[in-house]
């Protein structure tokens, strides 16, 4: 970048190594794992899987070809449901739009079909009401 003075500076980032541990869902840099979120014509699958369970879903768009699901909670939350790129299901609780709880990664959950995930997601546990 050029300053007012006319020299010239050059930012360079660090090379940072990916972490060991990284928490699920937290990717990293370096993190060389595929991208996995939910392409939108399986998020509507499982979302019409959803409305014949009777709970209230829809599709949430993420970016170019990437969804997510969005379930209507009681009390005003709402659940999103693989939003990030992490494998297997998870999801954020919010409440006005702020995050207050969370579904933690269901184990084994990367490999489930869609009849799977939606039964997995009506009977998750949310939390209490806020």
């Amino acid at each position: 970048c050029e300053r007012d003075d006319g020299t010239t500076h050059t930012f360079v980032l660090p090379d940072i190594p990916r972490m060991a541990d990284s928490p699920p869902g937290m990717a990293h840099l370096s993190d060389d794992r595929p991208e996995s979120q939910m392409q939108p014509s399986e998020a509507e699958e499982i979302v019409g899987l959803l409305r014949q369970m009777r709970v209230m879903a829809h599709v949430h768009p993420t970016g170019l070809q990437k969804s997510a699901i969005r379930v209507v909670l009681p009390g005003g939350r709402e659940a999103i449901w693989d939003a990030d790129s992490a494998a297997g299901l998870e999801a954020q609780v919010l409440a006005d739009g702020m995050l207050v709880g969370f579904v933690p990664l269901i184990a084994g959950s990367e490999d489930f079909d869609a009849r799977q995930s939606a039964d997995v997601i009506a009977r998750a546990d949310y939390g209490p009401r806020a």
